[in-house]
């Protein structure tokens, strides 16, 4: 009976143990979730007595530092040429002390190198890409040689466009800074990255700033890019920057009025495949299949009568082997589908219709005519209207057009250093 008693005692010793370090664990202030931060500081309020920027800025941090942290270890990136200002690990509290010092002028938040900015955000770089300025996926190298790639004789689409390539400005020095890093599910970014590498090319006395990237729209003073491009355009350095991947109205990046924002145009040339129906009417459209194809007198398939399959999709071989397909448009229509579609069924040629063919030239793995709206719907009504509809002749691609598009004058003998981000 006693030892059931002093059992049935130290349970409930334990429960209230339990309770009471319950209570204990949610009692204690539990500590704050650190997240990167770029703030902007009014610099007129630097004093005399601070040796440099970055030791005034670790002063500041200090005041507003009540975890028992290394203040170097919240300091990420001090700036001095782009803006005035740091990025820095801090709290909510921590930021919420620091927005109300008189020094403060505006925070940015990081969404995550230079990779400081990338890696503190908890970003990690993909197994593939590399943590240095050797470049990954091609694009720090071609946008270095669209800014000052030397003369290379030669070049040519599979023969078509022969002629010389080169940069806007060959004989330009580059300096690369690479900002952008390969996840290994993506890639990603960080502004506190993009403003290190302005601030250090500014130091390293560049006379041209090339950035191929952008953070999406913003107002300019929440613009770390446009912040820190007014702040080179001051000292006398050219900033250009990419308009975006988006050809719609209202998506432009980059668009501050002191920096120039470049897009891609058209160019001087245009691949152009032509043909012939059967009832002799004569179209052109566009094509960049890297082998010149002529076809004579054969007959034009169109899935009249069949929406999927005048949609080409789902096409029966046995219907459209040998012959010229012609797929129609409902203005979503999957190009690329479609292309993969007519040349696994077997067809000769296809005929494809759209606006806009969201097409690179390497994706014309199959001859095709890509056609505009108004051609479309005459080869639709001449094969709906013919028992037997024909392609008299067809080539693709059949010539290169030059129109007298003149892009203007060219650089080719300024020197100079060029930042490419």
């Amino acid at each position: 009976m006693v030892r059931s008693s002093a059992k049935y005692i130290s349970h409930y010793a334990l429960l209230w143990l339990l309770l009471f370090l319950l209570g204990l664990e949610n009692a204690l202030p539990k500590p704050e979730e650190v997240q990167t931060y770029i703030v902007q500081v009014d610099y007129t309020q630097r004093p005399e007595a601070s040796s440099t920027d970055q030791a005034w800025y670790e002063d500041i941090l200090e005041s507003i530092n009540s975890n028992p942290v290394v203040v170097e270890k919240i300091l990420v990136y001090s700036y001095s040429h782009v803006m005035h200002g740091f990025r820095a690990r801090l709290t909510v509290s921590q930021l919420s002390q620091l927005e109300r010092h008189p020094i403060h002028l505006a925070t940015f938040q990081e969404s995550f190198a230079f990779n400081k900015g990338f890696l503190a955000a908890g970003g990690r770089i993909g197994h593939k890409d590399f943590n240095s300025t050797r470049d990954f996926d091609g694009h720090g190298t071609h946008t270095s040689s669209t800014a000052a790639g030397n003369h290379v004789p030669g070049i040519s689409h599979f023969g078509y466009a022969r002629g010389t390539a080169k940069g806007v400005a060959p004989r330009a020095r580059i300096a690369m800074y690479k900002v952008g890093w390969a996840t290994d599910t993506g890639a990603d970014i960080a502004a506190s990255d993009i403003l290190a590498a302005m601030d250090q090319a500014i130091m390293d006395g560049v006379d041209v700033m090339s950035l191929s990237i952008g953070l999406g729209q913003a107002p300019y003073f929440d613009d770390p890019i446009a912040i820190a491009s007014l702040s080179a355009v001051e000292r006398g350095i050219f900033v250009t920057c990419a308009a975006g991947n988006y050809a719609f109205p209202s998506t432009t990046e980059n668009g501050a009025p002191w920096i120039t924002t470049v897009g891609a145009s058209t160019i001087d040339r245009s691949f152009v495949g032509k043909l012939k129906l059967g009832n002799g009417f004569s179209l052109e459209g566009t094509s960049y299949f890297p082998q010149s194809v002529l076809v004579s007198d054969v007959l034009l398939y169109y899935g009249k009568g069949n929406v999927t399959k005048a949609m080409c999709q789902k096409l029966d071989s046995k219907e459209v082997s040998g012959t010229v397909v012609f797929c129609d448009n409902n203005n979503s229509s999957d190009i690329l589908g479609q292309i993969i579609e007519v040349q696994g069924a077997g067809a000769s040629v296809g005929i494809f219709v759209t606006e806009m063919p969201d097409l690179e030239p390497f994706l014309y793995s199959f001859p095709s005519l890509i056609l505009k709206n108004g051609s479309g719907t005459k080869v639709k009504n001449y094969t709906t209207g013919a028992s037997k509809a024909t392609v008299k002749s067809m080539r693709v691609p059949s010539d290169i057009i030059l129109s007298e598009y003149n892009a203007g004058g060219r650089i080719e003998a300024w020197i100079g250093r060029v930042l490419i981000i």
